[in-house]
């Protein structure tokens, strides 16, 4: 085989590693996850649904894989903003928070999302 074959093979197989890691990245961040409402009636009115607000957790200097598990499980969405290289964090555990916004502590609708900073840990 000649040289300029395995330089084709050896790029056709990077692209195609690059390739499913973007689409598996895209599977992992377009999930589906519920909203909690609160359903408020006043009188003869018809009843008004509204987000359920919750504090922000404090997520800064975890690991991106804690602290995506904690902004789950008060029932915020996470996105990454600044950081994590070309392809983006593709180990969550090796990536640390450094800032976030909303900070920790302010009051946020469930459901909604929380931007993160990350840096090589």
């Amino acid at each position: 085989m000649s040289r300029l074959a395995v330089a084709i093979l050896v790029a056709a197989g990077f692209l195609a590693g690059v390739l499913l890691v973007v689409a598996v990245r895209g599977i992992e961040h377009d999930d589906v996850r519920s909203r909690t409402v609160t359903v408020v009636n006043e009188g003869d009115r018809p009843g008004v649904v509204l987000p359920v607000e919750g504090t922000v957790p404090d997520v800064t200097r975890s690991a991106l894989d804690e602290a995506k598990r904690a902004l789950d499980a008060a029932g915020y969405r996470e996105e990454v903003k600044r950081g994590g290289g070309l392809f983006g964090p593709v180990v969550d555990a090796n990536w640390i928070v450094v800032e976030q916004s909303p900070a920790p502590g302010a009051r946020l609708p469930q459901g909604g999302t929380v931007e993160l900073a990350i840096e090589r840990g």
